[in-house]
């Protein structure tokens, strides 16, 4: 039976065999992890049963569902990573594929359970009126439209300044992570500080 652990979008592994303990740069991999275990044998991971899903990080506007992994990308159902087991067909037997292991070899892709976090945007209006609420929030997974210039701020759109790190916006579009938006007041400032994007809190 062979298990394959997907990172599906995490960046990060925790790593525990360092002091201090660090993390493993996992951006451009799909599996990160992989065991074989033969049926009748012990079972390779033991007590400490499925790899430890709390250890993926960086999923840009999620966090991980702490102590369950689930079958496939799109299941539903929850496998805890917090069972020990003394042979593989216990394990084959949990995850529900003792059958298909007795007849022959079976692979398991378990996949992480991610949980949307709470994004917040936060309006500068940079001298400019507010004519609506200073901030939004909205979670990852239902990206939030912006107001309309018009109905925003009494300030205008502006041009690119990446010299100072700022990127351009055009009012309207949808965001997907925690931001900052910066306006600039008047056609006068331009190219002077624009709006501005943070990355995703954590």
């Amino acid at each position: 039976m062979t298990i394959n652990y997907h990172a599906d979008g995490a960046t990060k592994l925790l790593d525990w065999s360092t002091k201090p303990e660090s993390y493993k740069n996992i951006s451009e991999v799909d599996i990160f992890n992989s065991t074989t275990d033969i049926y009748g044998a012990a079972y390779s991971n033991g007590v400490a049963g499925l790899t430890d899903v709390g250890r993926l990080s960086g999923k840009q506007g999620y966090k991980v569902l702490d102590g369950y992994w689930k079958i496939n990308k799109a299941g539903e159902q929850k496998y805890s990573d917090n069972i020990g087991f003394k042979k593989t067909e216990n394990c084959a037997e949990y995850l529900g594929v003792l059958n298909e292991l007795k007849k022959n070899d079976v692979t398991v892709d378990l996949y992480p359970i991610w949980e949307p976090l709470l994004n917040t945007i936060t309006y500068d209006a940079n001298g400019g009126t507010f004519s609506t609420t200073k901030t939004q929030q909205f979670y990852t997974g239902t990206p939030y439209k912006t107001p309309e210039n018009s109905k925003s701020f009494s300030g205008t759109n502006t041009d690119d300044c990446k010299d100072l790190g700022y990127y351009n916006y055009t009012f309207g579009n949808k965001l997907t992570i925690s931001t900052k938006i910066r306006f600039n007041f008047s056609d006068d400032t331009l190219p002077q500080k624009l709006q501005e994007f943070l990355k995703h809190l954590h």
